[in-house]
């Protein structure tokens, strides 16, 4: 599967998002209404319970310097907060975080009140890593799986694994008499309603548990009961935590006791006056009433308003009016609740001068006095739309929460940083027509600001003068850019062109998703009807004219007519593939590419549902890498479908349809341009072919050369849901003979990998010379068709290695490592080439490469592959640098076979550098890494021209039989043992399964061709015989000659004389020996990792022979064939072994000896 490589950058940053595009009437307010809050209730504060352990407390606190502290919980007494302002708790460590937190606690738990079994009892519930690398861990109390009200363990851990902290206020001995409740859920929840002046009528419910805490949630806002251990001073109680409303909506947090149903504690969760406002859910119209919200149904919308002049603050939102442009809030910038009512309703002045639509203008552009009339609506219709949002993206199947660094001033939850809720700017003056929202890291707020538009003309038609404040999908659209830095990279993940692309389309995306799901908007089918910035542009349905800000609809499907969807720029008409990518529009930029993304993500709506949709686009930014390319989050939504079980075929339909298919490709997440395809995965997936020249058919040297036969096996990967099986494949080579082209491989499991067997054999010319390439190719028949893989290019022969290796190679280190080869003797150099056969290293983009030999030093490598970080592959393997390649190492690709950067390419700097040096001494390779966090091992490298050792097999040529009688023969042939020791015998017999052997003989190692021949006796008189002569290595038989055939002459015909009759004929004892033939022998060279070597030797004779084996020295023993045996195996060149087999027949003679040689090298 092709994809961009990504692009390293920072984690943290800042990501500036855009949104790119290029009298009066009064409004009825709500009434308004008072609220008056109910003080907080703990019983345990006027219980005065005792410290746990005060004197082992002070200790601990005093042993932790002038600096340190042990605060304790006044409600129960437990030790709250531990640590200290001058260093932390503990040392540097490696261990886990989780470890250092409670071995922490495991030593001091007597100073903090707790036994064994308390700590036995807490659970931990949450663990995460804030961007400042700080591990924080939450532990549960619990008691027979119900969670203690308000007392656990919390610890907080350095990256270098120093503790920090703790707190929580675990308790001793947490336990309740019964976990039974005598009130159930629904008492409970009338029990708080009536102590806060709620409803006395039970909600509907909308779920209960079965769990140990018999959680129950109604329909209502937020309310909800579940068991609780309330932990005090003397006896816990078993109680319902209940959150509840009271008859205004306020929200309470109550505890009730199960048993007895009396108040133990009340919490309020909000402190507000009057928060009715009157908003519009998409755009400000005069033709079309306001609608009356609360803002203190969630009270954490204005948690911090009362206390700082009743304007506009909440947890989620701090909205103003920047009136002077200062891109701040500064004083007198603050919209407040209404003097007279106490609410948040503003009438809306609305403007009629010409050209204005029939919902009015907000403003006259050409009087700017005008532009703050309605500054005080425009603020809170974008206060509500900003909390709206903020809500919508925290609920699932989104879950934009506080561990995914959301924007909140206090995190409740404990995760994240906190401290950042959105600075929204109504009516901002630093512009007009348009809109931005800068994210920054979590921690730091973001800030939103919004423009008014004037009714300048355009090329697109008529525009109007607008307050873009209260605009629902262009406010949406801003805080979702807010979604997508957060969630990529922290601020600063969305840097390459694609990746802003990206970001543009999910805007457009998460905007239009919430307006069309509330009903707000409509998608009607077969229609392109869905467009944003509606009221801010203008487009059809309100202004009847085309968008200025999009090209097409975000609901434009691929292939519809141009009247819904028209051409731009040199893209064609239909919905956008990534083939246009660089071509919509004439900007290029960020927006135009967005609309392919946006599109796309419309049709993952459609095919799967809303729901199922914004799971996995969600997961699929949570799972991305910074700097992602299309392709790259492509396979993001792709793995974030499998973790959520979303059908992934239906996914990859979608980006097939789009043309981001299985083979589709970019060079990078910084290009604006795309390679397309419209292919769904193939059922199988090449993995790897491994070549090799094992004796006794080449010389097992791992270099292909002339004259060797080669192995060659193919695995595959199954991509599919269900096993495949019956698969067949054949081999062609573009030289040599291929002497085994027809293979299968075993039947493969769902994400399996299998490679063929029995292997494919291809037999290399022996005039093939050195340096020659060989493709190789695989063609396989399977569930896809006939599918051709080009599995391997050999290059013949192998280069001088160096010996001074494995070296491992420093981290962001320019000095780096060395490797040096000492040369002698081979003359001045010329025509010198380099080999690193392996160099195994994580983002080999990292590495520099430089070679040095007689005060000259060359650049080989300097950061492979494009853009200043390089290429993100990993390793480098047979990779030639030559200066008469065709293409410079910049351009070097990633090959899958090997595993590596792979192929034969130009160096940085030209190696004739050295040419006329004289070539003996010592050369050096640096290989130096220059950026974190990636590391590796130089494990081969080599210089050149190649050198091969031409292998030859042997031949056998059958001749004609000789002296031919009626029981005797001559078998004739030449035998040929191409330069490698062979040995030779003839097989004969009377049909061509050639029963019978001769002696197994010597053959020499000649490359000449040597007449031989045999006697044959005791034949069988006027009988045709077979045979032919066969060649040997190690008693692998390599070689056959053609059959021959000869005939024994016929017995005289003789008319026996009359005697007398004669007593039993004399037996003829049979005086042949029998003949062992090796069919299965070890490879020349058996490599172990263990001190001894398990092998075998299988053999054959003559029908009731009998056998013995010797090994080595060892006294011979009766064996069987195949024989088994345990041998001795050592480093280098390995310790040579030897087996001798004997075969005996029934009349008592014995075979020559067959022998078997071979090495066992113990590996490292």
């Amino acid at each position: 599967m092709k994809s961009a490589n990504t692009v390293r950058v920072g984690l943290l940053g800042l990501a500036a998002a855009i949104i790119g595009f290029s009298g009066a009437q009064s409004a009825t307010a709500a009434a308004d209404h008072q609220e008056q809050l109910l003080p907080n209730v703990d019983v345990r504060l006027d219980q005065k319970a005792p410290p746990v352990a005060p004197l082992k407390t002070s200790r601990l606190a005093a042993g932790l310097g002038a600096e340190g502290f042990a605060d304790t919980d006044p409600a129960t007494g437990a030790v709250s907060f531990v640590g200290r302002t001058d260093k932390f708790l503990t040392a540097r460590s490696t261990a886990q975080p989780s470890d250092i937190v409670l071995d922490y606690v495991r030593a001091n738990k007597a100073a903090l009140g707790l036994d064994s079994a308390d700590l036995a009892a807490l659970q931990l519930t949450e663990s995460y890593t804030s961007i400042d690398g700080v591990t924080h861990l939450t532990y549960a109390q619990k008691f027979d799986g119900l969670e203690s009200f308000d007392t656990y363990l919390r610890g907080n851990v350095t990256e270098k694994g120093q503790l920090i902290n703790i707190s929580g206020s675990p308790v001793p001995n947490l336990s309740v008499p019964s976990t039974t409740p005598t009130l159930g859920a629904d008492e409970a929840l009338l029990a708080a309603r009536a102590d806060v002046g709620g409803d006395q009528s039970v909600p509907p419910v909308k779920s209960r548990s079965n769990a140990a805490d018999q959680k129950t949630t109604y329909t209502t806002y937020a309310e909800s009961a579940g068991l609780v251990v309330f932990a005090q001073a003397g006896q816990d109680r078993l109680a319902w935590e209940v959150q509840v409303l009271d008859a205004d909506s306020i929200l309470y947090r109550v505890v009730v006791d199960a048993l007895t149903g009396d108040i133990l504690a009340r919490h309020s969760l909000t402190a507000f006056d009057s928060n009715d406002a009157a908003v519009w859910k998409d755009f400000p119209s005069q033709v079309l009433a306001p609608t009356t919200v609360n803002f203190g149904t969630d009270p954490t919308w204005l948690d911090r308003s009362a206390a700082d002049l009743n304007q506009l603050k909440g947890n989620n939102t701090h909205t103003y009016v920047d009136n002077n442009g200062s891109n701040g809030y500064q004083a007198g910038e603050q919209v407040i609740r209404n003097v007279g009512s106490g609410n948040w309703s503003y009438p809306m002045t609305w403007y009629t001068q010409a050209g204005c639509p029939a919902f009015g203008c907000t403003w006259d552009s050409a009087n700017l006095a005008t532009k703050t009339v309605n500054r005080n609506a425009g603020a809170v219709g974008l206060f509500y739309l900003t909390n709206h949002f903020h809500d919508h993206l925290l609920q699932a199947p989104i879950g934009f929460d506080e561990a995914s660094r959301n924007f909140e001033h206090v995190n409740s939850s404990g995760q994240g940083v906190g401290g950042d809720a959105v600075l929204a700017e109504a009516q901002d003056s630093s512009g007009i027509n348009n809109a931005n929202f800068a994210t920054p890291a979590d921690g730091s707020s973001p800030r939103m600001q919004m423009y008014m538009w004037d009714g300048a003309p355009s090329a697109a038609g008529v525009q109007y003068d607008t307050d873009g404040s209260a605009a629902a999908d262009v406010v949406y659209h801003e805080y979702g850019h807010g979604l997508s830095n957060r969630l990529v990279g922290n601020g600063g993940g969305l840097t390459q062109l694609q990746s802003g692309a990206m970001g543009e389309g999910w805007s457009d995306f998460y905007s239009l998703d919430l307006l069309v799901g509330e009903g707000t908007r409509t998608d009607a089918p077969g229609t392109a009807d869905v467009w944003l910035a509606d009221y801010s542009t203008g487009v059809p349905g309100i202004f009847g004219g085309i968008s200025r800000i999009r090209h097409q609809a975000i609901d434009c499907a691929v292939g519809a007519p141009a009247v819904q969807c028209p051409a731009s720029g040199t893209a064609g008409s239909g919905g956008y593939t990534y083939g246009d990518l660089g071509k919509v529009g004439t900007t290029n930029g960020v927006h135009d590419g967005g609309e392919i993304w946006s599109q796309t993500m419309w049709d993952l709506r459609k095919a799967l549902g809303r729901n199922d949709a914004l799971k996995i686009i969600t997961g699929g930014m949570r799972l991305s890498p910074n700097a992602p390319s299309m392709l790259t989050m492509r396979d993001a939504i792709l793995q974030s479908a499998s973790v959520n079980g979303v059908n992934l075929n239906t996914v990859w339909s979608v980006f097939a349809n789009r043309g981001m298919g299985f083979f589709a490709s970019t060079a990078s997440a910084g290009a604006n341009a795309a390679v397309e395809d419209f292919t769904l995965p193939p059922s199988l997936l090449f993995k790897a072919t491994s070549v090799n020249d094992d004796a006794p058919r080449g010389d097992g040297d791992g270099v292909a050369e002339p004259g060797e036969t080669l192995a060659v096996k193919t695995t595959l990967q199954n991509l599919t849901a269900a096993p495949i099986a019956g698969l067949t494949g054949t081999l062609s080579s573009t030289q040599g003979t291929v002497t085994r082209s027809s293979s299968t491989w075993p039947t493969i499991g769902t994400g399996a990998q299998e490679a063929n067997s029995p292997a494919f054999m291809v037999t290399l010319p022996e005039n093939q010379p050195c340096s020659a390439n060989v493709a190789l190719t695989v063609s396989v028949t399977g569930p896809d068709g006939p599918v051709a893989i080009p599995v391997q290019n050999l290059v013949l022969g192998s280069f001088q290695n160096s010996t001074d290796v494995p070296k491992g190679i420093p981290d962001n280190n320019p000095a780096g490592v060395t490797s040096t080869l000492t040369m002698s003797g081979t003359g001045p150099v010329q025509n010198l080439t380099v080999s690193i056969g392996e160099l195994l290293h994580t983002w080999v983009g990292d590495l520099k490469i430089t070679l040095t030999h007689d005060a000259t030093t060359v650049i080989l490598v300097n950061r492979i592959g494009a853009g200043t970080f390089g290429t993100a592959d990993d390793n480098l393997v047979d990779l030639v640098l030559d200066d008469s390649a065709a293409g410079p190492v910049d351009s070097a690709t990633f090959n899958a076979a090997v595993n590596g950067v792979s192929g034969t390419y130009r160096p940085e700097q030209p190696l004739s550098a050295f040419n006329g040096h004289d070539s003996s001494g010592v050369w050096t390779l640096t290989v130096s890494d220059l950026a974190n966090p990636d590391v590796g091992t130089l494990k081969e490298w080599g210089t050149g021209p190649r050198v091969c050792d031409t292998f030859g097999l042997p031949k056998s040529q059958t001749d004609a039989a000789s002296a031919v009688g009626t029981d005797v023969a001559t078998v004739n042939g030449t035998h040929t043992s191409k330069g490698h020791a062979t040995d030779y015998q003839f097989e004969w017999g009377t049909t061509t399964d050639y029963d019978q052997f001769t002696a197994v003989k010597d053959g020499g190692s000649d490359t000449g061709g040597v007449a031989v021949a045999e006697s044959l006796t005791g034949l069988s008189p006027a009988t045709t015989y077979h045979f032919r002569l066969i060649a040997m290595r190690d008693g692998v038989v390599l070689s056959e000659g053609s059959d021959q055939t000869f005939t024994t002459a016929d017995l005289p015909v003789v008319t026996p004389p009359v005697d007398p009759p004669a007593g039993p004929a004399p037996q003829v004892k049979d005086a042949t020996a029998p003949v062992v033939k090796i069919t299965k022998a070890p490879k020349k060279k058996v490599k172990v990792k263990a001190a001894k070597a398990k092998t075998s030797v299988t053999f054959t004779s003559e029908a009731g022979a009998t056998f013995t084996c010797k090994v080595d020295k060892k006294p011979a023993k009766a064996c069987t064939s195949p024989f088994k045996t345990k041998v001795k195996a050592k480093g280098g060149k390995g310790k040579k072994h030897v087996i001798v087999i004997i075969a005996k027949d029934a009349a008592g003679n014995a075979s020559a000896p067959a022998t078997v040689r071979f090495a066992a090298v113990r590996k490292k």
